[in-house]
């Protein structure tokens, strides 16, 4: 403990990248919020009446037969039971806010153990709002207290329970048919956050996660997980640590208001032409010119991108078409690594991968220029990448695995072109450093396991080892 970090957690010895650090199990899991009807047990998403299956314990809608009596459900249930209580929603195609208090039940009835692990975390429950002291009453403190007839948890202890759920929980990973749910860690809970942290997180089940280190990491040195996305914008990274963590990152990413040098938070001035930069001062974050001192608002820069990105994600017509219309557009007036700017380059790399895929299986051959351009924005986003942050990640083996390929066809028109034999190899080297990263993601049992992909992998690098032999 730190007065100021925290509860936080170090390294006892020296961590490899890609060791496992720990694995965590959930305290609890549940409905998010703002749900729409869900299965107690599974959390399918339930879109039609139809589709329900009433708990022969409680009535509460399930997904299927198969989901009754389960575990996840079965203490709530009898709960339930005792007090003629169901969850059976009016409706199915709109959120419902019968399921906000039930992670909030579950958590608080849980053993003794479990209660001062929970209690141990961080909570908020002095910034929560009176419209959101008004809400969780309603919702979540009256149902647990008087409709099912728990008078020994004050309000106010609820209300703690639900401020460390709401500082401390995650959302679990996407499923098909799955509802967003949230996940309270409790060794997880213990890390601070870093926009370049040093580990990474999986979900190895529903309620468990490994973390493994990204990164060489130092004995004494600090353990840190990223709360955000490495794509996010400084702007709406600094909104969503505030209102959803209530503080300020001070981390390399967010006091360099170069972003490590890669300006990704910079945009074009619209007077002059050149940079608008961050600039954070005590008072606000705002955005100012190099040359010509314009000054633009956090709130107006972060609206823009907003609007930017929505473009971005509202395609019309060809894909391919409007991602390299979007990137001639929005390259007059973004930083070329702008995360939305980074974020369409992967999308467009992803396109031409399937297309060249299509070519492939049909017998045809590749387009150079084609090829050319595959390898050009792989590169870019590796770039990126790379220098915001450093390790092993999924994006970047994604990013690698198509850029192989594609970057090999050109290494080897380079060759027969004449360039020199020495270059060659060095290009090849990097290519094959590149692609044993990529394979070392896809061969996690724990998180990618990913064996089509490892086996991709493979299959370059003995091609690219095959073609050094045939040159040197």
């Amino acid at each position: 403990m730190s007065p100021t970090q925290g509860r936080h957690l170090v390294a006892t010895r020296d961590i490899q990248p890609l060791e496992i650090i720990m694995i965590d199990t959930a305290l609890g899991i549940g409905p998010v919020h703002s749900t729409k009807p869900v299965c107690l047990e599974c959390g399918a998403l339930i879109s039609h009446p139809e589709q329900v299956w009433h708990c022969g314990g409680c009535g509460s809608v399930l997904c299927s037969d198969s989901c009754d009596d389960g575990e996840v459900h079965r203490r709530e249930c009898k709960m339930f039971r005792q007090h003629s209580f169901s969850i059976i929603p009016e409706r199915y195609d709109e959120p419902c806010v019968m399921y906000q208090f039930v992670m909030v039940l579950r958590l608080l009835m849980m053993e003794e153990e479990g209660q001062e692990m929970l209690l141990q975390l961080q909570d908020h429950s002095d910034l929560l709002t009176q419209n959101e002291l008004n809400v969780y009453g309603r919702n979540v403190v009256q149902i647990i207290r008087q409709r099912l007839c728990n008078p020994q948890w004050t309000p106010q202890h609820i209300l703690r329970v639900i401020s460390i759920v709401r500082t401390n929980a995650c959302l679990g990973p996407e499923r098909s048919g799955r509802a967003e749910y949230k996940c309270l860690l409790p060794l997880v809970a213990a890390m601070n956050h870093s926009c370049q942290p040093n580990t990474r997180i999986f979900h190895k089940t529903v309620d468990s996660v490994v973390v493994r280190a990204t990164v060489s990491i130092k004995e004494a040195e600090e353990i840190k997980i990223t709360y955000g996305h490495v794509l996010d914008g400084l702007a709406e990274r600094k909104k969503i640590f505030e209102s959803s963590w209530h503080f300020e990152c001070t981390c390399i990413r967010c006091t360099d208001m170069t972003d490590l040098g890669t300006f990704s938070n910079s945009i074009i001035c619209e007077v002059c032409s050149k940079h608008v930069q961050p600039r954070n001062s005590q008072s606000a974050l705002s955005w100012t010119c190099e040359s010509c001192s314009k000054t633009l608002s956090s709130d107006y820069v972060e609206a823009r991108q907003e609007s930017i990105k929505d473009h971005l994600l509202s395609p019309v017509g060809d894909t391919i078409e409007h991602l390299e219309s979007f990137l001639l557009k929005y390259g007059k007036i973004l930083h070329h690594n702008n995360q939305d700017m980074v974020l369409a380059k992967i999308m467009l790399v992803e396109e031409i991968g399937k297309i060249m895929k299509r070519q492939m299986e049909l017998g045809n051959p590749w387009k150079l220029k084609q090829v050319k351009r595959k390898v050009e924005l792989c590169e870019q986003c590796l770039d990126y990448l790379t220098r915001v942050q450093p390790g092993i990640s999924s994006l970047k083996s994604g990013v690698i695995l198509e850029l192989g390929p594609a970057s090999f066809v050109l290494i080897q028109q380079e060759f027969r072109k004449g360039k020199d034999r020495s270059d060659v190899v060095r290009s090849l080297d990097r290519l094959t450093d590149l692609m044993d990263l990529s394979l070392q993601n896809y061969l996690l049992h724990e998180e990618e396991n990913d064996q089509k992909k490892a086996e991709e992998c493979r299959s370059l690098i003995s091609d690219l080892d095959q073609f050094r032999n045939q040159i040197s």
